[in-house]
């Protein structure tokens, strides 16, 4: 279920909203309550995500340390099935967690910016619009939109970048899945001679059905409901009720 932030407001304060959607008189102590418990919540989120940034950069650095002293320690002859079944096996395993960290990482984003949009409907009613208003000094260097410089701020999203780092490890873990798997069928190919051709489309296809599987499962019902509503006679925000 849908509503615009008219019905938010007079939800999360109990009490009607004018045309505008603010709430008259005094500010009311449910909004109040509701806009602390969003600010704290947000900072939660923040905390969360780079704790699960943190969970995943252990296990991938962990994993591709190991991928790399296989591949350096063990033999390299064309005897050696085992090692190539093993790099498969380690940069099959990379590329899940590359995958599951990227899409993590757009979680913690989505579920982030929530409670920012939550913040952002509540504080008009508090304190004004404090949290969505931005002083920027033309002499910071932004206002020149000189974002190459070395020493001037500017407004990067530090998410986006994650997400960025995150789909460029998917990419490497990805090409790296193709070598090993072509490796490991070009040493299969005595035993599987019938599929020589599609041997190495075989296996990946197998690994991106897998992956495609793991995407689907991974989506939670909010973006479910999120991605099938029609948004086309709503308001900007949209506020979407979950299904208790």
């Amino acid at each position: 279920m849908s509503i615009g932030r008219t019905e938010y407001l007079k939800r999360i304060s109990g009490v009607p909203t004018n045309s505008i959607g603010t709430i008259p008189a005094e500010p009311n102590k449910r909004i109040q309550a509701a806009l602390e418990k969003a600010l704290d919540i947000r900072k939660f989120e923040i905390e969360l995500y780079w704790k699960r940034a943190h969970y995943f950069w252990a296990f991938i650095v962990t994993i591709y340390a190991t991928f790399f002293l296989v591949y350096k320690e063990l033999p390299s002859n064309n005897d050696t099935l085992n090692k190539s079944i093993l790099l498969f096996c380690l940069s099959t395993l990379g590329f899940i967690f590359a995958i599951g960290w990227h899409m993590v990482n757009r979680a913690s984003k989505f579920w982030q910016q929530n409670w920012e949009h939550h913040v952002d409907a509540l504080e008009d009613n508090v304190y004004g619009p404090l949290y969505k208003t931005v002083i920027v000094k033309p002499e910071h260097g932004v206002m020149k939109g000189c974002w190459y410089s070395p020493l001037g701020a500017y407004p990067f999203s530090v998410s986006n970048v994650n997400c960025l780092l995150s789909f460029c490890i998917i990419i490497f873990s990805g090409l790296l899945l193709v070598v090993e798997a072509y490796q490991v069928a070009d040493k299969l190919v005595d035993v599987l001679c019938v599929i020589l051709k599609l041997k190495t489309v075989i296996i990946l296809v197998l690994v991106s059905a897998a992956t495609y599987m793991f995407a689907i499962r991974a989506r939670g019902n909010s973006a479910k409901e999120y991605l099938t509503k029609n948004t086309k006679n709503a308001e900007s925000s949209l506020f979407i009720l979950r299904d208790k």
